[in-house]
């Protein structure tokens, strides 16, 4: 009965997830499929502690953080730019002399990126079918911490900072907050099946 109902939301979660993207394996065709998880409920200091850590451990190079949920090797971010991720610069005139503001000089400012600004987490799903079968096996392989950019003044829509696989996250946690996790990515899961 269980692998009635994992290949029903295999199925159903690869017809109707938002982002798409067939590859395909030695195990058969492989399917991504990606899922904004809410884990409020996990408490603010939990998550601001986690994104810290997550945060810290890329920008001095602990971990490896990728453009993409692909986790290809062509999407690795190069160390020395992980620190300027989700930072800007801004064009600023600063007068040389307060008294005489006519004379500016042009010069750039960098925000690094402020951690409080994480908005939440993405997970990916692989959705792999296996070959001469009709079942799907699903699993995590990638967790993505999410911001909303901020580009010559104006606020976009909030997007991935990076993506870091989800082995490496699972270093984070604790057993009992990975399973909660797992539930609460099992729950959107099912969430998403009873919308459609």
């Amino acid at each position: 009965m269980k692998k009635i109902a994992v290949v029903i939301l295999g199925v159903v979660m690869a017809a109707s997830a938002c982002h798409k993207k067939n590859t395909a394996s030695s195990e058969g065709d492989v399917l991504f499929t990606r899922l904004k998880v809410d884990l409020s409920s996990m408490g603010n200091d939990f998550l601001l502690d986690l994104n810290e850590k997550i945060f810290n451990d890329a920008c001095n190079g602990k971990l490896k953080v990728y453009k993409f949920d692909s986790l290809s090797p062509n999407s690795l971010y190069k160390e020395e730019d992980v620190p300027k991720i989700g930072g800007y610069s801004e064009a600023l005139e600063i007068p040389v002399d307060p008294a005489d503001p006519d004379y500016t000089i042009d010069t750039v400012i960098f925000t690094a990126f402020n951690i409080k600004d994480v908005k939440g987490y993405e997970f990916s799903q692989s959705w792999i079918h296996e070959k001469n079968s009709d079942n799907y096996v699903s699993r995590l392989n990638a967790v993505a911490l999410r911001y909303v950019p901020y580009i010559a003044g104006i606020y976009l829509n909030e997007q991935a900072l990076f993506w870091i696989s989800f082995e490496d996250f699972k270093q984070y946690l604790s057993k009992p907050q990975l399973e909660q996790i797992m539930n609460l990515v099992l729950e959107k899961n099912v969430t998403t099946l009873t919308e459609y």
